[in-house]
């Protein structure tokens, strides 16, 4: 079976790379040097979370039934 987790992905700056957190999985922070590298590293990290679990029979620190979080930047305009 698979699920679809949704990240955030930050990025850190100029030659910083950048970090990926998600909301359904309890303290997920990874980082890679690009958003396809951070996507991979999270997708690895989750893969080893629900894999060590399963094998200890642990409950998946993951909110599979989570709704999907929307965002999007507005303008605030912001008098001087």
């Amino acid at each position: 079976m698979e699920r679809i987790i949704s990240l955030r992905i930050k990025n850190l700056g100029e030659g910083e790379g950048y970090v990926a957190r998600s909301d359904q999985v309890r303290d997920l922070l990874v980082h890679g040097r690009t958003v396809d590298e951070a996507v991979n590293n999270a997708q690895d990290v989750i893969a080893a979370l629900v894999s060590s679990c399963a094998e200890h029979g642990d409950p998946y620190p993951i909110e599979f039934g989570a709704c999907p979080v929307i965002e999007k930047k507005i303008p605030v305009p912001i008098p001087c």
